[in-house]
């Protein structure tokens, strides 16, 4: 929990589960799906609240994205070479218009976090990698996919989950 906090020890109930997903689908003993999500949850709220921890957005559920042995998930390090989503394999052409994509932002229009890091060299890092066509060659970052633990920080995660998102209406 605390490698997903901020400063103010608050945590996004979401960060918790991406932290954890391996953990948690890794464990599912193929009993009751509901009885097991509802128990993680109360988890992550007795730790949190033991720690100290503000958890944020608690009443989303966002355990409901992991995979629980549903389908075959693919591991972070073979996923550079074969994405979950296509079977399109890149040709050198392909990678190249990704790349070049990217190396033709102006240093001014990058996506600079507050940590520094570049968001567009990241991508652009793992597009140079990629075998497999990923959404980043659309180009479309999903900061949940967790391919991308291996290239920005968990903060960093959060701020780009978090970065210009529209505030709703209660209803």
């Amino acid at each position: 929990i605390s490698k997903v906090a901020n400063e103010q020890k608050e945590v996004v109930g979401r960060d918790i589960v991406v932290e954890l997903s391996d953990l948690i689908e890794k464990n599912y003993n193929r009993k009751n799906l509901n009885v097991y999500k509802g128990n993680w949850k109360r988890k992550v709220r007795t730790v949190a609240k033991k720690m100290g921890y503000k958890l944020l957005e608690a009443n989303t559920d966002c355990l409901d994205t992991l995979n629980y042995g549903r389908r075959k998930k693919t591991s972070v390090s073979s996923s550079v070479n074969k994405s979950t989503n296509s079977n399109h394999k890149l040709a050198d052409s392909e990678k190249k218009l990704v790349v070049d994509l990217y190396n033709s932002i102006p240093t001014s229009g990058e996506w600079t976090l507050s940590t520094g890091g570049v968001v567009d060299d990241q991508i652009k890092q793992l597009a140079k990698k990629s075998t497999y066509e990923h959404p980043l060659h659309s180009p479309i970052l999903d900061p949940d996919g967790s391919i991308w633990k291996q290239y920005f920080t968990m903060a960093e995660l959060n701020e780009i989950r978090h970065y210009r998102s529209p505030q709703l209406p209660n209803l």
